[in-house]
């Protein structure tokens, strides 16, 4: 599996994990504990997807200077 495919993969899963989570705490959760820990989970999946896609576009950057 090249890097590409990896990442689109990564991302959609990472994207779908976020929706999951949104869909729960939306539809209740039991405590406050829960919900913290719910919203922790999201920002940290928006966290990896930031990375993923810094670090593609630091690739493409690279990949620009060699065939230039």
């Amino acid at each position: 599996m090249d890097i590409i495919k990896f990442s689109d993969h990564l991302r959609k899963l990472l994207k779908q994990k976020q929706s999951d989570i949104s869909l729960y705490v939306s539809q209740g959760v039991k405590d406050w504990d829960q919900y913290n820990n719910m919203v922790g989970k999201y920002h940290a999946y928006n966290e990896m997807l930031s990375e993923v896609n810094s670090l593609l576009k630091r690739m493409e950057l690279d990949d620009g200077d060699i065939n230039n």
